[in-house]
């Protein structure tokens, strides 16, 4: 019974340094496998980070990483690892220690160069990664600057219109102050500004990205000219991004400006047109209250006298007065003193053919004026022709 026992120790002993073997064995070729990796990565990491080698870098760590956290540690207190004793061999607890603590050690060393393992090929990831973001940086950049060209190029060219002109504005003649005149810019234009302000919604989260892309290449080695490919579409994108900023505060204030002095044009307008009614009043008057001799009959005029003259009533005259008056007062406020104050920014031509109207309107103000003391004095005259008339007859 003794030579049995003694068999099956020896039987488990030898089974137990077959498995012991086959652990260190299997610990001493995943360290091997981890340094070559390492030294793999490390000069992979002076060239360009690339893809595919991130994906066997990662691919590889893991699965070292992995073997090796399957194998639990026989130096731990809770390790099933087989640590057999006999009476007969009193060495045998020693020699256990000895094997456990070899095999632990080795497992140990093979832990900390998987987890070395795993921050350089972590680190090798992110390069990777941070070349990626460059890339799509580049990219991203290069498509809104794009688009923000298109648009400054309409802003600034006009567009294409089959029904009307699609010219900006130009306020260097009198030609803008016609209706027609930029009406398919001026229709489109807010158009135009509203894809301004997408793009520079876009760029918002474009730029601070592309910046702190190009930070993060800072201490990785990337192919020559790529740093200075992404810091050029940088550059690029913050210069048209200013440029649009400068072009749509210039042509805000470019259309504010051709509406102001469209609404100087049309109140010049409208007061020549009011002066011209007053005035053909005037005509009217002056004919109708003009003296008239009564050479059909010398007899008394009768209410029935075709030919009387009825004298002007004041209160016709009055308003007459009071309404070239109104208008004189709304040419001073919104023509002659908008012509006054008119920008830089308005062309010679154009504040020239301003002058001319002022000066137009002017002239007619004091005609019509002239004109209403004209047929205040016919009017005068003919009262006293009728008087005398009157008394000659009386």
């Amino acid at each position: 019974m003794a030579k049995v026992r003694s068999l099956l120790f020896y039987v488990r002993t030898f089974l137990r340094f077959v498995r012991a073997d086959e652990l260190y064995v299997e610990t001493m070729k995943d360290q091997a496998s981890a340094q070559r990796l390492l030294d793999d990565i490390e000069p992979a990491r002076l060239a360009p980070p690339a893809s595919r080698q991130d994906s066997v870098f990662s691919a590889r760590t893991g699965a070292i990483a992995k073997r090796l956290s399957s194998r639990e540690n026989p130096c731990s207190v809770a390790s099933s690892f087989p640590c057999l004793t006999h009476p007969l061999f009193p060495d045998q607890p020693r020699a256990n220690d000895s094997v456990t603590k070899v095999l632990g050690e080795e497992l140990e060393i093979g832990h900390s160069l998987a987890a070395r393992l795993e921050r350089s090929a972590l680190d090798y990831h992110a390069a990777c990664e941070a070349v990626k973001r460059a890339e799509h940086s580049i990219t991203s950049t290069d498509e809104l600057s794009n688009s923000y060209v298109v648009v400054l190029h309409h802003i600034l060219n006009g567009v294409e219109s089959s029904d009307g002109d699609g010219t900006p504005p130009d306020l260097t003649s009198e030609l803008c102050l016609r209706e027609t005149k930029h009406a398919a810019f001026l229709a489109l234009l807010p158009s135009l500004l509203l894809q301004l302000d997408k793009s520079d919604e876009e760029a918002s989260h474009i730029l601070p990205i592309a910046r702190a892309s190009l930070l993060g290449l800072a201490d990785i080695n990337v192919e020559p000219g790529f740093k200075d490919r992404l810091s050029s579409a940088i550059q690029r994108f913050e210069d048209v991004k200013a440029e649009s900023e400068r072009t749509r505060a210039m042509m805000t204030e470019r259309v504010n400006l051709l509406r102001d002095v469209r609404k100087i044009w049309v109140s010049a307008g409208s007061i020549l047109k009011d002066l011209g009614t007053v005035r053909g009043e005037l005509d009217d008057l002056m004919e109708q209250q003009k003296w008239k001799s009564s050479t059909s009959s010398h007899l008394p005029p009768t209410p029935e006298s075709v030919n009387a003259s009825l004298p002007l009533s004041s209160r016709t005259l009055e308003n007459t007065t009071e309404q070239v008056a109104l208008l004189q007062a709304s040419f001073d406020q919104n023509v002659r003193a908008s012509i006054s104050v008119l920008p830089g920014a308005v062309g010679p031509g154009l504040r020239m053919y301003f002058v001319k109207c002022r000066e137009v309107l002017s002239a007619t103000f004091e005609h019509s004026r002239q004109m209403i003391r004209l047929t205040d004095s016919i009017n005068k005259q003919a009262l006293a022709m009728s008087a005398i008339r009157d008394q000659g007859h009386a």
